[in-house]
């Protein structure tokens, strides 16, 4: 069995087909199909894959383009099913290797078009539906591009409406410092009213980026691309207040801003995964969020485009 890696710093020439001096040595998929994301009911689609075989004359290795020959354990055309997640090629020349690949089923429904994510540029929180005594983890993928002001560069929030317009009815807030980008700010009220604030500058990855975004209170954890940047347990204490708010993502507090969402997990008291938004356009062409694990699409009129 000769890898790839190894084939490739010797003499590599184009053969079409092998002759009595070459030997077949391995197979090789060189290049993986451009399509390894589907929802429910696309097409299975080969485009783009490159499988190679490998043959040796004792001296030099060769390749062929196999990728018409391959036999595929899923015919190309085929209807994506939720139980699908692997592809394998076979291929055989006096002996037969295999190669495969992995597929991620998206899970939306037939009708509804996947996309990269949603955006918005004015002053609207999106809402996912649900409130924080069902949300014990978030972790939200977005990318805040641009804010008219320091409060509008809110990134995760807590309000008892899905639409907020001012910071008095913030009830807390997840946000990038106004200082400094590279820093993050938690703050907010309590239910009495009276101001909860706490400001770090504890070092993050740049924030003006697509980033992932975690807040786990059922560790008091906040994490920036899985590196933990906020240590301290007080500074979640907001959070643990605020259980019949609703989630809020990119919430308005004083300043608008172009953000897009790329999708959101939420995780139960027991670190169960309970839902998985993921952007696309449904069967009316509507922006917004379907949650594969709860079936429901959320949406918001000012998230009226995506990519």
């Amino acid at each position: 069995m000769i890898p790839y890696t190894q084939a490739k710093n010797v003499t590599l020439k184009e053969v079409s087909g092998g002759g009595t001096s070459l030997v077949y040595q391995s197979l090789i998929m060189k290049t993986l199909p451009s399509t390894l994301e589907y929802s429910v009911g696309d097409l299975l689609s080969f485009d783009g894959m490159e499988i190679y075989a490998l043959y040796s004359d004792g001296t030099d290795i060769y390749m062929k383009d196999v990728s018409d020959i391959a036999t595929p354990s899923v015919a190309e055309g085929t209807a994506i099913t939720e139980d699908m997640s692997e592809i394998s090629f076979t291929y055989t020349d006096g002996k037969t290797d295999s190669v495969s690949y992995t597929i991620e089923v998206i899970g939306l429904p037939q009708g509804y078009t996947k996309r990269n994510y949603i955006a918005e540029n004015a002053t609207t929180a999106f809402s996912l539906g649900i409130c924080w005594n069902e949300s014990y983890k978030v972790i939200i993928d977005i990318h805040l591009i641009s804010a008219t002001n320091n409060n509008g560069r809110t990134l995760l929030g807590a309000a008892s409406s899905a639409t907020v317009t001012a910071t008095g009815s913030n009830t807390a807030y997840l946000r990038a410092h106004p200082n400094n980008w590279e820093t993050l700010q938690i703050g907010g009220k309590d239910r009495d009213g009276s101001t909860i604030f706490y400001s770090n500058t504890f070092s993050t990855p740049t924030l003006n980026k697509r980033i992932t975004l975690e807040l786990d209170r059922i560790n008091n954890k906040i994490r920036v691309n899985d590196t933990e940047v906020e240590p301290t347990a007080n500074n979640l204490a907001i959070y643990t207040k605020v259980a019949n708010q609703y989630v809020l993502i990119a919430p308005y507090i004083n300043g608008s801003k172009n953000v897009r969402l790329y999708g959101a997990l939420v995780y139960n008291i027991n670190g169960e995964l309970t839902h998985d938004f993921k952007p696309c356009l449904n069967p009316s062409g509507v922006v917004g969020l379907y949650d594969i694990l709860g079936g429901n699409f959320v949406s918001n009129s000012s998230w009226n485009t995506s990519g």
